[in-house]
């Protein structure tokens, strides 16, 4: 086949992906594509194919696809496609409830991010390595990552990120038993309470009357938590 045709057959592959073709049909093309050496549509097919599942919550299916897509990048030497998918891998492994896996997914993330001075996503893993350092109870290695935000975190460019950081801070102090410190935290957060999201500033309201309620002041427990669901 031409150089011309495979050409013709990878702006059609990356067309339907752009169009979000139907998951069934981008299936079938990727068996299609397997006759073919046309690793960059096949990366950005299967990766497609990944997003798709990991959106309907089959995070298995999605990162058997994105494994697929990485041998691939792998094989051929399309590092920043490596770097997304790396990130995609290591959110699946935290759905999963798998953390010592996400752990390792997200490293790459800033390894290569890192190498590549690629930091498109960096922000983003950087928030989930710390959740995933927190779930396996390194509280400390969690810390560590978010005492050291302001490094690559902008408060007012990455807002959301940066209050779920601060939020998962006090969370850290809480489970160290350095309830204060916690309080500290959120104090300093709601000093800018009219911009806080409600989501999130219901979440700060209810993690402090828990706090309070594990200091014994029950009154301001209630309180708390009646502005948590106010």
């Amino acid at each position: 086949m031409s150089a011309l045709n495979y050409c013709e057959i990878e702006r059609t592959v990356l067309k339907g992906i752009e169009d979000k073709l139907p998951v069934e049909v981008a299936i079938d093309i990727s068996k299609l594509l397997e006759n073919y050496e046309l690793p960059y549509a096949k990366i950005k097919l299967y990766k497609y194919l990944g997003d798709k599942f990991v959106i309907s919550n089959s995070f298995q299916e999605g990162f058997i696809y994105y494994t697929i897509a990485l041998d691939i990048a792998e094989e051929s030497g399309f590092k920043e496609e490596k770097l997304f998918l790396y990130n995609n891998m290591g959110v699946c492994k935290l759905k999963e409830v798998q953390y010592e896996e996400a752990i390792y997914y997200f490293n790459n993330v800033l390894i290569l991010s890192n190498a590549l001075k690629n930091y498109s996503i960096y922000k983003s893993s950087i928030y989930n390595l710390a959740l995933a350092y927190h779930c396996v109870y390194k509280f400390d290695e969690a810390l560590k990552i978010i005492n050291n935000m302001d490094n690559y975190l902008d408060k007012d460019e990455n807002k959301i990120i940066y209050l779920k950081m601060k939020i998962l801070e006090a969370e850290c102090y809480e489970e160290k038993g350095l309830l204060l410190n916690a309080v500290k935290v959120y104090d300093e957060l709601l000093l800018e309470e009219d911009n806080i999201p409600p989501v999130l500033l219901g979440n700060i309201y209810n993690n402090m009357a828990n706090n309070m309620l594990l200091q014994k002041n029950y009154d301001k427990s209630r309180e708390l938590f009646e502005k948590a669901y106010d």
